[in-house]
């Protein structure tokens, strides 16, 4: 029931890639999550027949984790390309060189990172560490595309200047806003974020119940009940499980705002939707 990896850097990749984003990054923490991730996003990005220019991996553990950044970026070769650039305008005299070297003196790089879009698959201060440490290593967010997850699913990324306008794939967010609300009426306190996985577990429970009730059966729980292809529909939107026991999801994608995040490509409703 959970929010694997795969579907949200599919989703989040295809909806890049639509927009005309080519070239692809991935900067992922060296762990399973992170091993799993890289795999999602090679075969997301040969799937919609883009490149995957770069893969980069650091310690989750880390303090700093600058050096690979640093690498990423190809920031030292950018650098001594723009060193290189403003000794071959030193000494000339004529007003375009000078102007040329002039508007050189402001940069620290002269030409623009390996790939158009970049994806961070991390959450919460990694997130908001990560972020700026890419701008500072001259990864303008203004001309790469940040994309991440639903790791990226929560309140006050926006805060973050380089991370707004990021995009990422997560769950349809109206359900679980009236979700919440509900659960807060009830309990006093806001819910989990896992809450909502939970309560559709129970759910499909519950419709497979009611359904095998009023044609007067035992419900049945077994693989064939449990992967009908038109799914169902939960606070994460709808859901349906493969025979092989994944879960296949309709995700929205999202932008970060300055006061929260808003829906910039919205979820399915139906898995006919999906396939068209």
């Amino acid at each position: 029931m959970g929010l694997a990896p795969g579907p949200e850097v599919e989703r989040v990749v295809g909806f890049a890639s639509a927009q005309g984003l080519g070239r692809f990054a991935l900067f992922a923490p060296n762990n399973g999550y992170g091993h799993a991730v890289i795999g999602a996003t090679q075969s997301a990005v040969a799937g919609v027949g883009r490149e995957l220019a770069r893969i980069g991996a650091y310690d989750p553990a880390q303090a700093d984790p600058s050096p690979q950044v640093r690498s990423l970026a190809d920031y030292d070769e950018r650098h001594e390309e723009l060193l290189e650039a403003r000794e071959a305008l030193e000494g000339r005299t004529d007003d375009a060189s000078i102007r040329e070297l002039e508007r050189l003196e402001t940069l620290d790089t002269i030409s623009a990172p390996p790939f158009d879009a970049i994806i961070l698959p991390v959450g919460g201060r990694t997130l908001l560490t990560l972020a700026p440490l890419l701008a500072f290593y001259d990864v303008d967010p203004g001309e790469v595309q940040f994309l991440g997850t639903s790791l990226w699913d929560g309140s006050g990324l926006g805060s973050e200047v380089t991370l707004r306008g990021g995009w990422f794939a997560a769950p349809p967010p109206a359900l679980w806003r009236e979700f919440s609300s509900r659960y807060r009426e009830v309990y006093g306190e806001n819910p989990a974020r896992i809450a909502s996985i939970a309560y559709d577990a129970t759910a499909l429970a519950a419709v497979l119940s009611r359904a095998a009730a009023a044609q007067g059966r035992l419900p049945d729980y077994g693989a064939r009940s449990i992967t009908q292809a038109s799914g169902f529909a939960g606070i994460d939107g709808i859901f349906r499980f493969q025979p092989s026991g994944e879960i296949e999801r309709g995700l929205a994608v999202l932008e970060v705002g300055k006061n929260g995040n808003a829906v910039l490509d919205p979820a399915p409703v139906t898995f006919e939707e999906l396939l068209n």
